[in-house]
């Protein structure tokens, strides 16, 4: 049974975005989206990024003291 912290959410209206990661990173990467059955970068790190959003307590403190809207949290 898959218990993957992240799972694969195919999302539309995407911007291109580049990135440098060092090969130990990029190797383990390509090894948890086999495991957890990610099939593109992209997917992976869209839903890395929602769960930093919808964690980090600290990030959404700073964003109401700067009135700015919770477009990101899924919670």
């Amino acid at each position: 049974m898959l218990s993957a912290l992240l799972k694969p959410n195919y999302t539309s209206d995407q911007v291109n975005v580049k990135i440098k990661l060092p090969k130990q990173d990029h190797e383990m990467m390509k090894a948890y989206m086999a495991w957890a059955k990610f099939e593109s970068e992209s997917d992976l790190f869209q839903q890395a990024l929602q769960y930093v959003f919808d964690t980090d307590k600290s990030f959404r403190r700073h964003q109401q003291e700067l009135s700015m809207p919770e477009v990101y949290y899924k919670s």
